[in-house]
Order: C-alpha cells, then structure tokens, then sequence
C-alpha cells in the first residue's frame, strides 16, 4: 500500500469519528497541538518512531504527554503504534487539518518568500486568492532564503513558483543545452 492511500485511509477514519461525535474543530485543533508537540520536543519523533522502543513504552508516553486530547486522536496514535506505522504520523495529522478546513470552507494558501513580507503585502495576497478561489483562506507564511527572491505560493496540490532560484535553475538549463 503506497504512503498515501495509508495516510488517507487513517486521515478519513479518524475524521468519520469525529465528525460523528460533533467533534471536527476540537480534532483539528488538536492535531495541530500534536503535531507542534511532535515538531518542537527535541527527541520526542526519533522515540516515537523507533524499533528499538516497546510499543507499550510508547503507549505511555502518547499517553502521559497526550493523554488530553480527543479520544479519536489519542486512539489513533495508540492504532499507529500498534500497526508499526509510527513514522506516518505527520503526514497524517498535516491531512487531517487539512481536511478540517476544507470541511468548514477553507483553503490553505502557503507563501513562501526569501524575506519576510510587510502586512499590507501578506493582505494583498490574502484578498487576491479569497477572491480569486470564492473561499475563506488561511494563509501560511513562511521564510525561505534559499529562493534567493520572487514568491512560491502552494494552494492544495498546486504550486505557483515565481522564485528567482528556479528562474536562475531554468536559465542554467537551457544554457546547457
């Protein structure tokens, strides 16, 4: 089974659940709570997803640091566990906050410049693609010096790059040609 059908497989049942309990924005924020907790306690991934470490070690200590979410959450991480499939849970709490906001009507814009942008900039870009796509956006900013200059922006699976780096990576090519 290829990364993705597993991820969405886990991503739409763990969804169903919620969305049953009446439960879809407290899961969503409580994906992105893990995901931060996953992002930012140095060491906590390589544990997690280790072959070295029992399962019921883990279990503890999905329990003992999430034991306050959402049951379909915390359920979800102790299946991960128990299947082996530890190492997929960032993609699967990235597709189910994703899908969280495509249920109640938004779309993720992610902007990508080499410098941080002013305000009215971030407004601009924000009311272009609220207009352009007919729905509410939430908007990403992030910082990536490597593009040099220019804007990538990521809607759902589409990218627009109009980065100086891949500007200068296409003049490279077709010189070499």
């Amino acid at each position: 089974m290829k990364v993705y059908e597993v991820v969405q497989q886990y991503c739409r049942a763990v969804i169903l659940i919620a969305e049953k309990n009446k439960n879809l924005t407290v899961l969503e924020n409580d994906a992105r709570h893990v995901r931060n907790i996953f992002k930012n306690i140095h060491g906590l991934f390589v544990v997690f997803t280790s072959p070295r470490v029992a399962n019921e070690a883990k279990k503890n200590i999905v329990h003992n640091i999430f034991g306050k979410t959402t049951k379909e959450l915390l359920n979800l991480l102790y299946v991960l566990v128990d299947k082996n499939r530890e190492s997929f849970v960032f993609n699967i709490l990235n597709s189910i906050i994703l899908f969280c906001s495509q249920l109640k009507g938004i779309q993720r814009v992610e902007v990508i410049t080499a410098v941080q942008l002013s305000e009215e900039m971030y407004v601009k870009i924000n009311d272009f693609y609220k207009i352009r796509n007919n729905a509410q956006i939430e908007l990403i900013r992030k910082i990536d010096p490597s593009i040099i200059g220019g804007i990538i922006v990521k809607i759902g699976d589409k990218m627009i790059d109009f980065s100086l780096y891949s500007n200068l990576m296409e003049m490279k090519k077709s010189l070499s040609n």
